[in-house]
């Protein structure tokens, strides 16, 4: 983001509180509905800097433009399904809020730029301690997989971009490792995610500089159109020999018997192992099906698409309960969505959902013919951000880690990044 008028207030905090303040900001409160205190700060931030004259890249205006349009259709979406008013404000301002906190934190690190990582590692400190200690049932169930894992990853990666001498051996054997812990702790997304980023990089960094590079540099439609095809076929490939991986009797008996028996029914399934996994999305797929246009409201509920998604549950991920034990285990009629892409169009329909396509498409180009390759940090944000776009749900969580980690990816320059803790 080009900001030409240094008038716009900028934190003068020492290091230390600034670190403290990032952990404050993560820390989530109730108001109507859940909230993070940076959210707040990001309001009140973005409206003291407004007196000052600053400008939007292009970028950001069209991402402003499409969530009016999401928060519009939402609107009338809510208005046809007679969504009641406190749960239509909550799907209406999530779009808002968004934007609020990406504009803010990318004023704040164009206007801060030796100091800035000091705040975002206090944020995702924060978000970790806020996940680890304020009641999480799934993290005291599985630390790793539910805030430890990504935690000790993102550390890790702040930390080998910044540093000066970089050691690619060293850079192996963690991945080596993470993907091994991830994998024995039953977060096999983590653990795959990360490594793929890893085999991103590591291409990327080390052949940018060959003809074939160079000439996808020049073409880049063709670049993109060549390597989606390619991701897709990678990710048949990849579907396969997860099917195969998890259909080891040897494999699965290095796990627990949850895991084991969930695995395999996955990787038995016609299916394949990926959709399998996620049967949310052929549920959300189908309710979106039913209501295509304008959706079926803010946090939508129906009964329908529970039981259809219990019973898809039932068959793929059965870990030796009764159907009748897992309908009654319930607690909620929400229509199963678990991606932010999906939550859009099932609660607004399609056009709610072209906000998501194009940050999509975005992330895409800046995968294949930007600069990302040269940050094993913005690497891994990017295959991040993209799976969640499409895998995990859309709440307050997601609403303040994605927009982190979306300005960390688009407005943070690399010569912010690869640069020592002593020039700070």
């Amino acid at each position: 983001m080009q900001i030409n008028d240094n008038k716009i207030l900028r934190f003068n905090f020492n290091h230390f509180w600034l670190l403290v303040l990032g952990c404050m900001f993560s820390q989530k409160i109730t108001i109507g509905g859940e909230i993070y205190v940076g959210e707040i700060a990001a309001l009140i931030y973005l409206i003291l800097n407004l007196k000052s004259k600053f400008s939007i890249i292009p970028s950001l205006k069209i991402m402003f433009l499409l969530a009016l349009t999401w928060v519009f259709v939402q609107f009338i979406s809510d208005m046809i399904n007679q969504t009641p008013i406190i749960t239509a404000l909550k799907g209406q301002l999530a779009p808002v809020i968004f934007l609020i906190n990406i504009t803010s934190l990318a004023i704040f690190v164009n206007r801060n730029k030796k100091i800035w990582w000091i705040l975002i590692a206090g944020l995702v400190l924060g978000f970790w301690i806020n996940v680890a200690f304020v009641n999480n049932v799934f993290y005291k169930g599985n630390p790793w997989k539910w805030g430890l894992g990504n935690f000790f990853l993102l550390s890790f990666l702040f930390y080998f971009d910044m540093t000066k001498h970089k050691k690619n051996a060293s850079l192996l054997f963690f991945s080596l490792l993470f993907l091994g812990v991830s994998v024995a702790n039953s977060a096999r997304s983590l653990g795959l995610l990360y490594f793929f980023s890893y085999l991103y990089y590591v291409f990327f960094h080390f052949y940018a500089g060959t003809k074939t590079m160079q000439v996808m540099a020049k073409n880049k439609n063709i670049s993109l159109i060549s390597l989606f095809l390619i991701l897709m076929l990678s990710l048949f490939a990849l579907d396969g020999v997860m099917s195969a991986v998890f259909s080891s009797d040897w494999l699965l008996s290095q796990l627990s018997a949850d895991d084991a028996a969930k695995y395999k029914s996955q990787a038995n399934s016609e299916l394949g192992m990926i959709l399998a996994g996620r049967s949310e999305l052929l549920i959300s797929l189908t309710a979106f099906y039913d209501a295509p246009l304008f959706g079926h409201g803010s946090w939508a509920e129906s009964s329908k698409y529970t039981y259809q998604y219990i019973a898809m549950m039932f068959e793929y991920s059965n870990t030796g309960r009764s159907f009748q034990s897992m309908l009654n285990a319930s607690s909620s009629n929400l229509i199963p969505t678990h991606s932010y892409l999906m939550s859009a169009i099932v609660w607004g329909g399609f056009f709610a959902g072209i906000f998501w396509f194009y940050m999509l498409c975005k992330l895409y180009k800046e995968l294949v013919v930007g600069n990302s390759h040269q940050s094993i940090l913005k690497s891994y944000l990017i295959f991040l951000t993209i799976w969640n776009i499409l895998f995990s749900p859309f709440g307050a969580d997601a609403r303040w880690m994605s927009a982190i980690f979306l300005v960390i990816v688009f407005f943070v320059p690399l010569n912010y990044i690869n640069r020592k803790f002593s020039e700070t």
